[in-house]
């Protein structure tokens, strides 16, 4: 098996609406989620992927938060997301 990384597109600063992804995994699964940047007062912005379904049971409805683009997030497959 193996393991690669899916970068994610995220929607400009100005626009505050998601962009929705799906990707098949190295497993041959589908993850389904939507990348959005969170506004935060006492936070700068920064994006964030939100898992809508993925074979990962547990993580669905995960929000998780990057410090800036490029940073990554591996999932339990090894697979790698990366704020793009």
């Amino acid at each position: 098996m193996t393991n690669k990384n899916i970068h994610i597109q995220f929607p400009s600063y100005e626009d505050t609406d998601a962009l929705l992804f799906k990707y098949t995994l190295s497993t041959g699964e589908l993850i389904i989620g939507k990348a959005q940047f969170e506004f935060d007062f006492l936070n700068p912005l920064h994006p964030q992927i939100i898992l809508l379904n993925s074979p990962f049971k547990k993580l669905n409805g995960t929000a998780i938060s990057f410090s800036q683009i490029g940073d990554q997030y591996t999932l339990p497959n090894g697979d790698v997301l990366v704020a793009g």
